[in-house]
């Protein structure tokens, strides 16, 4: 996967698009029941934060997923299952009069929490050292 380009070289547009998109498809999936089981717990995924192409034709969104230790939560699975959803995503994103064009939408596991997580061990094992 390509590296994201730093906030600073989008464009307004496209931030304000990506903000756009993010929140009703937020609002989307929390109304939504899906008929694949993998989606039927809608309310432990969030889509935390969408990346825009400049021409605004597609959006990387990437999903977070709310999780306790012991969940044993087959992210790939879920992620896969919601790019197969896209077609019902754009149907009810059509509906929003607010966004002129749909994009073409590739969904991925946000990372970001992982590495927050690897970071606090680590600053625990540091701290246990001393």
């Amino acid at each position: 996967m390509e590296e994201q380009e730093p906030l600073s070289q989008h464009s307004q547009l496209q931030i304000k698009v990506a903000r756009e998109l993010r929140f009703f498809l937020n609002k989307i999936i929390s109304k939504a029941s899906f008929a694949d089981p993998l989606l039927a717990d809608t309310q432990n995924i969030s889509f935390s934060h969408v990346d825009m192409s400049p021409d605004l034709k597609n959006a990387l969104v990437n999903c977070s997923f709310l999780r306790t230790k012991n969940d044993d939560i087959d992210t790939k699975a879920i992620i896969k299952a919601l790019n197969k959803a896209q077609g019902y995503f754009k149907k009810e994103l059509s509906r929003n009069k607010n966004l002129r064009y749909i994009p073409r939408m590739k969904f991925a596991e946000d990372k970001i929490y992982d590495r927050n997580d690897k970071f606090e061990t680590l600053m625990q094992k540091l701290h246990s050292k001393d």
